[in-house]
């Protein structure tokens, strides 16, 4: 996990309700950034690792302790708070077939819960799609006591919110964001969404062919395949370079309709995600 911190000269932790506070947590550490709604502007940005990587049974108090204590500011009150955790323990519904009830049992059958993790869903209305996602209790606690108005996101969620401003009639769109173990794929065909799931990060070739393997077996098109990517930078870039071989356009993803300060702006793709979040409704 990288280490990093960023804050543009305009911060101010004394006028926090004007701002939107990001968090993507990991069992690696945490990131988040800040952004000033009233000129629409990311000025923060920290990656904060942990010493000792946490585990799936892990509780969070003590963690997120850790960064408000470092971070004091944090506790303040914000216009907006939103969480994400990385994981691939998510999986797309067709929302007028989700019954909330038997979220649980949906995820199941794709995913194995850890015993100390909660069961959310997101809908995405653009795509008449609902997430079902898992991530965990102690996590989602800590933080909703001190900001109770949280919004619990699932990972792929900003993606699937970037899709649905990018769909078009004539043109696929596959978009990829790379984790740290592994990769959120989502494809959109004739402005629909029909795949969204994720696989493991192994190497470069073979996320290359997971991605055309998907675009394959769904019949998608390459040639008529745009693919937008963030995420991990070092990966980025070479799938960016040889996946370009293969399908019409590569990009990196980049927040659209918000600015960046001048120390933030270099970070927009690798961290998208993040950004991406304060978007999400």
């Amino acid at each position: 996990m990288l280490k990093i911190e960023l804050f543009d000269e305009t911060f101010d932790q004394n006028r926090t309700e004007s701002y939107s506070l990001s968090i993507q947590a990991c069992l690696n550490g945490f990131y988040f950034s800040v952004r000033d709604l009233v000129r629409d502007y990311f000025i923060v940005l920290v990656g904060m690792p942990f010493e000792i990587p946490l585990t799936e049974n892990s509780e969070w108090n003590s963690a997120i302790d850790e960064m408000i204590t470092k971070y004091p500011w944090l506790r303040n009150p914000f216009k907006k708070v939103s969480l994400t955790f990385e994981s691939p323990l998510f999986t797309v519904i067709p929302t007028p077939h989700f019954e909330a009830d038997k979220a649980k049992s949906l995820l199941e059958l794709t995913n194995d819960i850890p015993p100390l993790y909660e069961v959310r869903s997101n809908d995405v209305e653009k795509f008449n799609a609902t997430v079902v996602f898992a991530l965990p209790c102690s996590l989602v606690k800590k933080l909703i006591d001190i900001h109770s108005s949280l919004q619990v996101t699932s990972y792929n969620a900003p993606g699937l919110h970037q899709l649905a401003e990018k769909v078009s009639e004539d043109k696929n769109i596959a978009y990829i964001c790379l984790a740290e173990k592994f990769a959120a794929f989502s494809i959109v065909c004739n402005a629909e969404l029909i795949h969204s799931g994720a696989f493991p990060i192994v190497s470069t070739e073979e996320t290359i062919y997971h991605i055309l393997n998907g675009l394959k077996q769904l019949s998608v098109d390459t040639q008529n395949t745009d693919v937008v990517l963030c995420g991990k930078s070092d990966e980025e870039e070479q799938l960016e370079s040889l996946l370009g071989r293969f399908v019409q356009k590569t990009q990196k993803d980049s927040p659209e309709g918000t600015h960046f300060s001048y120390i933030l702006s270099r970070q927009r793709s690798r961290f998208a995600n993040l950004f991406n979040l304060s978007l999400c409704e």
